[in-house]
């Protein structure tokens, strides 16, 4: 199953090679299929979507989600950016904190002394001080839109790139059957893409990578994508 899923990749690679161009757009999205394999051996298939942004001719972020499943059926994993786990309930907290417990009241007398019978006090919030904004609701926001990786793009030719990456920010969901495995573990990747530019409108990689899950071990992984620009 796994050589069936290469030929169509490796057709089209063939027949649209001589067409090349330079993408002219800066963001891309691309659909990946992934094979893992981790201690003892068996291979996990994960699915997903990757999301790259050029901040320069030759560096780009990036941020990838992808769900997966191991050929036996034992486990299953979910992976995203740790900013995008993190960052909204930070930003939730910091929400919470600028509303509630910052109530500032000020007091006004009705008479010029409290001695006075007829004498009544009233209070008025001070809506400045609640609508206070808390910096943990710009921490939330900031670890949403972080990277979780860096790539470098060298680039031989207009229509190919081989582009070394790091992605030290992931975070894997893991759920096991048979072990202790469980539970949300951070992970760190690094390996590298060979891009082929088509056209303006469609790139195709292949990548490899050494990954590391805490809690799980180190792993290889490898895999292809096909991709659009977005601007």
């Amino acid at each position: 199953m796994r050589n069936l899923l290469l030929i169509p990749f490796i057709g089209l690679m063939l027949l649209c090679i001589q067409s090349y161009a330079q993408f002219g757009g800066e963001s891309f999205l691309s659909v990946e299929q992934e094979f893992l394999t981790f201690k003892g051996g068996e291979e996990m298939h994960a699915t997903g979507l990757r999301f790259d942004h050029f901040v320069s001719d030759d560096v780009s972020i990036n941020w990838s989600l992808s769900v997966g499943r191991r050929e036996d059926g034992d486990a299953w994993h979910i992976h995203s950016p740790a900013g995008v786990v993190v960052g909204p309930p930070l930003f939730v907290v910091g929400l919470v904190r600028s509303i509630v417990g910052t109530d500032e009241y000020e007091y006004e007398y009705a008479c010029d002394t409290l001695s006075d019978p007829g004498c009544y006090n009233t209070y008025v919030v001070d809506s400045s001080r609640i609508k206070r904004f808390d910096p943990l609701m710009l921490v939330g926001i900031i670890a949403t839109v972080m990277p979780e990786g860096v790539a470098l793009h060298l680039k031989p030719t207009d229509w190919l790139s081989v582009s070394p990456y790091v992605d030290p920010l992931g975070l894997d969901y893991v759920n096991s059957k048979t072990s202790d495995e469980r539970g949300l573990h951070y992970s760190i990747s690094a390996g590298a893409r060979l891009n082929i530019y088509v056209n303006e409108t469609v790139t195709f990689a292949g990548f490899a990578e050494f990954k590391n899950i805490s809690g799980v071990g180190m792993g290889t992984a490898w895999g292809i994508s096909i991709g659009v620009p977005l601007n």
